[in-house]
């Protein structure tokens, strides 16, 4: 199908790229955080299979734009800093 438009413009009109901006990403990080606060718990006590429960809840919150190995990656520090400093 033609339609003239380039394909960066394209994909930005259909959200079909990914967000790899390291800040809106520990947006939705800090925003999943917040909101499964039980989880969270969970996770600090010792359960850390809750960590793909909180990464999946990240990536719905992004709507499927965040890039998911950049939410591995970012979400996996966040929580190593909150265990050294609880």
């Amino acid at each position: 199908l033609e339609t003239g438009d380039e394909i960066g413009g394209i994909l930005e009109k259909y959200k079909l790229l990914l967000v790899r901006d390291e800040a809106r990403i520990r947006t939705w990080i800090t925003s999943t955080l917040d909101e499964n606060q039980e989880a969270l718990r969970s996770y600090m006590s010792g359960k850390k299979t809750v960590f793909g429960f909180l990464k999946g809840e990240t990536l719905r919150s992004s709507k499927g734009q965040a890039d998911p190995t950049m939410v591995d990656s970012i979400l996996n520090k966040t929580l190593s800093d909150m265990e050294v400093g609880k």
